[in-house]
């Protein structure tokens, strides 16, 4: 088959950031609400234990563990980050009709678009997940024979999650 596009990705501790960044904001999503509902009934609590006298670690307590809840979701991805960052490496893809090649190192993996479980966008990446922990990331700067916007397009439209 003809390759309809290819992109190269230099890994960087800025892509690791973004990537990280924009995972856990989609996987945290719900988890986040639920979390800062439960986050505000605390704080409430809190501050209603506070306001009755009650003992200061009756208050305290809820307090900070509700200001622990909003603000832990956004800096969840730090630990993965940390570990990856200083982790260069250039990967090469190859796109066909209906699927792609991933080059690392001396492997190749190959993904048929219909298996991929999401494909997202940023201003500088294209996200194809596999799965909810895996995914390739194409550097939209370095997708040749067609434009980054068009194999967007192509990978979303052939995704089940579309």
């Amino acid at each position: 088959m003809e390759i309809i596009a290819t992109a190269r990705t230099t890994t960087s501790p800025e892509l690791y950031k973004e990537f990280f960044t924009t995972y856990y904001k989609k996987k945290m999503r719900g988890i986040r609400v639920i979390l800062a509902l439960i986050a505000t009934a605390l704080i409430a609590f809190g501050f209603y234990a506070l306001s009755e006298q009650m003992n200061i670690f009756i208050s305290a307590v809820p307090i900070a563990a509700g200001i622990v809840m909003i603000i832990y979701p956004a800096y969840a991805y730090r630990r993965p980050y940390k570990s990856v960052k200083d982790n260069v490496q250039t990967l090469k893809y190859e796109f066909y009709p209906d699927r792609y090649v991933e080059y690392m190192d001396n492997s190749q993996q190959e993904y048929k678009y219909s298996e991929l479980m999401t494909v997202t966008e940023t201003a500088k990446y294209i996200y194809l997940f596999h799965t909810h922990e895996s995914a390739s990331v194409i550097d939209k700067d370095k997708v040749k024979k067609m434009t980054a916007q068009e194999l967007y397009k192509l990978l979303k439209n052939s995704v089940a999650d579309n």
